[in-house]
């Protein structure tokens, strides 16, 4: 990789796992024990890994395109506009959790915000969904190009699935 964007690419790529890693702490574990941090600490990695990702998505693209111009720019397209919603949506539930605990009881904010669906991203359809389907699309074109390791294919095929 010899552009700098490239280079920057790849970083926010490794910035996104390390945040969907502690996304899934914070969801998993950390909210078992301290509600409150748990959720809030939950989406905000959300949050921020929708400003990443954006930036790895267009890094892949510049890297798998020969493999088939328009499936990657569709790719592209779904990825940076979920990227977005990623963004809001977790910014939104950070915000509104955040808000919404002043005064109150921290179990009755968790529950009230669980409620309010984000408006941008109404279940996560483009934070777990559109993503699984942008993985699924750069994994295959991944595979059909030899500018990338195959297993990086394989393993986004994988994480493909489980998204979606």
């Amino acid at each position: 990789m010899k552009d700098s964007f490239g280079k920057f690419g790849g970083l926010s790529a490794w910035i996104v796992g390390a945040l969907s890693l502690l996304y899934a702490l914070f969801f998993l574990i950390i909210a078992r024990r301290a509600e409150f941090v748990g959720t809030f600490g939950s989406w905000a990695m959300l949050a921020a890994s929708g400003i990443f990702s954006s930036a790895a998505y267009v890094a892949l693209y510049q890297r798998v395109k020969t493999a088939g111009e328009g499936l990657a720019l569709w790719a592209l397209l779904l990825g940076v506009a979920s990227s977005f919603a990623t963004l809001m949506h977790g910014g939104y539930q950070t915000l509104l959790v955040n808000a919404l605990r002043v005064g109150v009881e921290h179990t009755a904010v968790i529950e009230s915000a669980r409620q309010l669906p984000s408006q941008v991203d109404p279940a996560g359809l483009a934070s777990f969904f559109v993503v699984g389907l942008v993985a699924f699309l750069f994994s295959w074109l991944i595979l059909k190009s030899a500018n990338l390791p195959r297993g990086l294919g394989v393993l986004g095929i994988a994480n493909a699935v489980l998204l979606v």
